[in-house]
């Protein structure tokens, strides 16, 4: 499995030429995060991913801890690797267009919001180990240079989460 993980990084820039939705195939199925707050500590999360091809974009229904899903969007954009984002609470609630950029196993989610009258950034880096980890870190900034971390952890998937 870790070698067809690597093959699948070393070739991931022809397959997204090809195939533009192809490395988004990775987060399908069910994972286990194990998460780090540095506010509250550590927690254990359970993630289900369901995602496809609708139309022209490809969409991920996450159901956290059983709670009702949300959706996440992605439309590619610019060069390969660049996607828009967009994602959904299950109340249809729309967080604001974000950005993705894939780079090798460095997946880095941005965008940008407001706090009490302030432009907050927020990115989520993912860097993933073959295809069934992902090592996760969540951070906001108020100058967009200066990152604060709000969340970390890893994520595993299906079987590999079971023998943890």
């Amino acid at each position: 499995m870790m070698r067809s993980a690597a093959v699948f990084l070393i070739l991931a820039p022809a397959l997204l030429a090809l195939d533009p939705y192809e490395p988004l195939r990775l987060y399908n199925g069910a994972w286990t995060s194990h998460d780090h707050n540095p506010k509250s500590g550590d927690s254990i999360t359970h993630i289900v991913n369901t995602c496809g091809l609708v139309g022209r974009f490809f969409a991920c229904q996450q159901v956290v801890n059983g709670a009702a899903p949300t959706v996440m969007l992605y439309l590619p954009s610019g060069p390969p690797g660049h996607y828009y984002t967009q994602a959904l609470s299950s109340e249809l609630q729309a967080y604001g267009r974000g950005e993705l950029q894939i780079d090798g196993n460095r997946w880095t989610y941005s965008g940008q919001g407001e706090e009490n009258g302030k432009t907050i950034w927020h990115r989520t880096i993912n860097v993933f180990s073959g295809g069934d980890r992902i090592h996760f870190e969540v951070a906001q900034s108020s100058d967009n240079r200066t990152w604060d971390v709000t969340l970390s952890g890893d994520e595993v998937r299906g079987a590999a989460a079971d023998r943890e």
